[in-house]
């Protein structure tokens, strides 16, 4: 059985004697070459087990065009992104995933994401939306529909309100996919929160679903078992519940989460928050998302805003992380029902889209943007949608 939402140390399966470090992937030719290798074998474990003693020659990854390619080529393997044939298959690509993540050393996501780029004053309409949990979102392209690669910026608490009041994250689920994700600089009082769930089905079944998530685009599934998995979004008998929302199960500080150490988390493991408790420094992120789901679950309380149009939904069990007195502006309360009582969408909708379009045009050519002479080439897509609230701005019958 996966680990209950942990963070992975960096290790070397072999011995600096039995193999040495040679290489640093700066850009796609790099893992081209290193994949022109790759053995033929229909087996997974025989092809992760050649990946795992060959990436011990590489000593760096520092360009996010070179680690777009490994995943592109793992995913193109049928090694990460599903449809996983059980629990077993979505553990080896997290294996797969993480034995690049950990190798990602680049300053490269600097170029787009940087203190100065996120609180200068917009020209116009430029700026893109900042939410409140991600302050701003860049997904790296071109799109694929096994993986995304999300950079993400965190605001300090309280310190840019026009922007985002930062604090504690929105404690979410990830469609029944797969995120790895570290830091990619240690920030005092900013972390990770994991979060038990449980659930509820209203035939008493239990508290699990056998409807699985799906790619609608492609109508692949996320896991082709039939069993009962946590996350269903398209079942409507099917409601998750968080378990103690003021403080989760764990929290982990930003410098435990860097370099070569890389959490994980999974529907089966729980649901996760982002929180800057920091009060002037703004956090950045790197998380990967195998596949991309277009819908997941949040457990935010509908949130006091003028420009939202509505008040603060009192029904949720919601709780505040800190002493509100003390704290008035310290993020989201989360809460043990989800927001608006049903899935939210995410960015990575419309990412999906462009995926299926680039795979069925003939102009898949353009999957070599940002290739060897060239920057890498990102999408700005702002805050995510499932911050939004209802139109309505009450929550839906759980």
């Amino acid at each position: 059985m996966a680990e209950r939402g942990h963070v992975q140390a960096g290790h070397h399966s072999l011995s600096s004697d039995t193999m040495s470090k040679t290489a640093t992937w700066k850009s796609k030719s790099d893992v081209r070459g290193f994949f022109n290798e790759f053995p033929s074998s229909e087996s997974k474990q025989e092809k992760y087990n050649w990946l795992e003693t060959e990436m011990n020659r590489v000593e760096n990854i520092d360009n996010l065009n070179a680690l777009h390619e490994y995943f592109s080529q793992t995913g193109d393997e049928g090694l990460v992104g599903g449809p996983y044939a059980n629990m077993d298959e979505n553990n080896l690509a997290r294996d797969v995933v993480h034995l690049a993540l950990k190798k990602y050393n680049g300053t490269d996501w600097q170029n787009v994401m940087n203190d100065e780029k996120l609180t200068a004053e917009p020209k116009e309409e430029s700026r893109q939306f900042a939410g409140a949990t991600a302050s701003l979102i860049h997904q790296v392209q071109p799109p694929h529909e096994k993986f995304v690669i999300l950079l993400l910026a965190w605001m300090p608490m309280g310190k840019y309100p026009k922007i985002s009041m930062g604090g504690v994250g929105v404690a979410h689920t990830h469609g029944q996919a797969a995120c790895s994700f570290k830091f990619l600089k240690a920030v005092q009082d900013c972390g990770n929160t994991f979060y038990d769930i449980t659930g509820t089905m209203s035939d008493g079944s239990g508290t699990k679903s056998a409807v699985p998530n799906y790619n609608t685009f492609t109508d692949a599934k996320i896991f082709d078992d039939g069993e009962k998995h946590t996350g269903s979004c398209y079942d409507p008998n099917y409601k998750p519940i968080l378990v103690n929302p003021k403080m989760g199960r764990q929290y982990i500080e930003s410098h435990q989460i860097l370099g070569e150490n890389v959490a994980y988390i999974q529907d089966e493991l729980g649901a996760h928050s982002i929180d800057n408790l920091n009060t002037e420094e703004i956090a950045y992120s790197i998380h990967i998302y195998y596949p991309p789901y277009e819908a997941a679950w949040a457990f935010h309380q509908h949130h006091q805003n003028p420009a939202h149009g509505c008040e603060r939904d009192h029904t949720q069990s919601c709780k505040a992380r800190l002493d509100e007195d003390d704290h008035p502006a310290q993020g989201w309360k989360n809460c043990e029902h989800p927001h608006g009582g049903e899935c939210r969408t995410t960015n990575m909708k419309a990412y999906l889209a462009d995926a299926y379009k680039l795979k069925t045009s003939s102009m898949s050519q353009v999957a070599d943007e940002g290739e060897d002479n060239m920057g890498t080439v990102t999408k700005a897509v702002g805050g995510d949608k499932t911050l939004e609230p209802d139109a309505e701005c009450t929550p839906k019958s759980m």
